[in-house]
């Protein structure tokens, strides 16, 4: 007498670390519709994410968004919560940190705290979705890579490769380099004329892109 076995779902919060407060509302946000916006404002509304103030200037836009959700009610939590999924939504969009800095008033430094925040959160999202909602895994895997790379989804398949970034990958895909089989068909000479890549990065990317292919991965 005096034993406790935890549940599966208990085990697996302790496992993540995080509050079980927020496991509650991400497994809730599970049992919805998907769209990247609600798993942000999910991820925002858990209490391991503290929210970005809401100044008088900002309570129209999020309110905006948060209407767009069919959210009508919200108390200064909710607007908090909406302010800073709307700041890490400008920044799976590739939008540059200072300037969703300036646009939101917030520090570079804050906003790359909630974005370390948000990355734990949603690979929880992501562990929580297999147990209970393996349907979305494939999405909330993409939000999760979106949000630790600062990326949209069409260029997840270059960011693997080595020494590529967020804006070196926008550029080898502006440039119609959109894929790896693109990039090990592509010239150096062709990559290198490209801002941002020497002749020795243009050499690595293609060499890169043939041994992810050869692995199999495209």
């Amino acid at each position: 007498s005096g034993n406790y076995t935890p549940t599966s779902f208990g085990q697996l919060v302790c496992n993540l670390y995080i509050d079980p407060e927020s496991a509650i509302i991400l497994k809730e946000f599970l049992e919805s519709d998907y769209s990247p916006e609600k798993a942000l404002l999910s991820i925002c509304m858990t209490p391991d994410m503290t929210g970005f103030y809401v100044s008088q200037d900002d309570v129209g836009g999020v309110s905006a968004f948060l209407e767009s959700m069919d959210i009508r009610k919200y108390d200064e939590d909710t607007l908090k919560a909406g302010k800073t999924a709307m700041v890490i939504l400008d920044w799976i969009n590739e939008i540059p940190i200072m300037e969703i800095s300036e646009k939101y008033n917030i520090g570079a430094g804050d906003l790359e705290g909630k974005i370390s925040s948000a990355d734990w959160l949603s690979f929880a999202l992501s562990r929580l979705s297999q147990k209970f909602r393996r349907d979305s895994m494939h999405e909330v895997d993409i939000l999760n890579i979106r949000i630790k790379e600062g990326i949209s989804s069409d260029i997840i398949p270059l960011i693997i490769l080595p020494g590529i970034g967020r804006v070196r990958a926008r550029r080898l895909y502006n440039s119609g380099l959109k894929t790896l089989n693109d990039l090990s068909e592509s010239s150096i000479s062709r990559i290198s004329s490209i801002t941002g890549f020497s002749t020795r990065l243009a050499e690595t990317t293609i060499s890169g892109a043939r041994r992810l292919m050869k692995s199999g991965i495209s």
